[in-house]
């Protein structure tokens, strides 16, 4: 968990900005791409001699299969929809006799009338990259190089992985292909052309996922978007209720918030409020305390006081950590080099003297 502490005795209001703009990945799996004249979706008739293409193109923003070529016309389209047309049949026995592939461009079959949207370009995914264990689309957007990428695949062996831009987009795909069936001779009788796959697909967001802190107020930053406040101590379990721009913990831990734009959505990092029920009016400005942040060493100066004081370290549990008394110059320095990373309390005996540590 990467968590932000809030130090108000220090500042009443900060900003921090978060990087985390990645989605994680869903999948979709036992898609298969037929060319477009196998007999399995032509009604069993011998390869050739029926068309179909209503498995023979794929809508990677939708989801979805799209027709291959306008089944009004058995030609192509004419109204701008195969710009929602990402990946399409190639080759086979019907694009020059070759294996069966992909494009996104215009396909060898049909002389050009078979076409996608020319934007969403293909890559073969590096060698490192494993398709089973990825969770994130970054792996997918750093894994993928634009100068590598092209329109046409032309053809596919099982086990491949390529990896897509789609549209020019945020939107990236990783495809695992399996079940390459190709002809092994001339089309004739029943025969079927095609390879199954599974795809992995998120979106690269362009939110802004910074928060600000305000007298114990979180707000997001950026307005007119869904948001769901986190409870990051609770495996970041949504907080009932708790979906408004700006969230007032009533008790002290660790929030975050998710905020969605669409489909598209990034979760803020953690943001630790560690001064709910502490009156500020306990706070000696006059005591100096110092370095804070420590790594090890912490001074206590108590001023004006005319006799020595225990000074009192806690967790934010309550349990005491260290303790020690001023000496005669009102000086006492603390050693927290076996004191674990994290926020501390520390008082005095008198109950007039409050402060938040931070141990690195």
């Amino acid at each position: 968990m990467n968590t932000r502490t809030i130090f108000l005795t220090a500042v009443s209001s900060l900003i921090y900005m978060n990087s985390l703009h990645a989605q994680e990945l869903s999948e979709i799996t036992n898609i298969r791409l037929y060319e477009h004249h196998s007999s399995t979706i032509n009604g069993g008739a011998d390869i050739g001699w029926e068309a179909n293409g209503s498995q023979s193109g794929y809508d990677f923003v939708n989801n979805t299969y799209h027709d291959s070529f306008d089944p009004d016309t058995f030609g192509e389209f004419t109204g701008g929809e195969e710009a929602n047309i990402d990946l399409v049949e190639h080759n086979g026995p019907f694009g020059g006799g070759f294996d069966y592939g992909f494009t996104s461009g215009e396909s060898s079959i049909w002389s050009g009338e078979i076409r996608g949207n020319a934007l969403t370009k293909w890559m073969p995914a590096p060698v490192d990259f494993d398709y089973d264990s990825a969770t994130d689309v970054s792996e997918l957007y750093e894994a993928y190089d634009v100068d590598a990428a092209v329109l046409s695949v032309g053809y596919v062996d099982n086990g491949n992985v390529y990896i897509a831009q789609v549209r020019e987009s945020n939107l990236y795909v990783a495809m695992k292909v399996y079940n390459v069936t190709n002809l092994m001779g001339p089309p004739e009788g029943f025969a079927d052309v095609y390879f199954d796959f599974d795809y992995k697909y998120g979106s690269l967001c362009d939110i802004d996922a910074s928060v600000s802190v305000t007298d114990n107020i979180l707000t997001a930053t950026v307005s007119g978007l869904s948001y769901q406040w986190l409870d990051c101590d609770n495996d970041n379990e949504p907080i009932d209720g708790e979906t408004a721009q700006s969230f007032e913990p009533s008790e002290n831990g660790n929030y975050a918030v998710e905020i969605t734009d669409g489909e598209c959505s990034v979760i803020s990092e953690c943001y630790e409020i560690v001064s709910l029920g502490i009156s500020n009016e306990n706070i000696i400005s006059d005591w100096l305390i110092y370095p804070n942040p420590t790594n090890n060493k912490l001074t206590i100066e108590a001023m004006e006081l005319e006799e020595s004081t225990e000074v009192i370290l806690t967790d934010m549990s309550g349990r005491t950590i260290l303790t020690g008394f001023t000496n005669n110059s009102n000086v006492l320095t603390l050693d927290l080099t076996g004191v674990l990373s994290g926020t501390y309390i520390l008082t005095n005996d008198r109950g007039t003297f409050f402060n938040l540590i931070i141990k690195e």
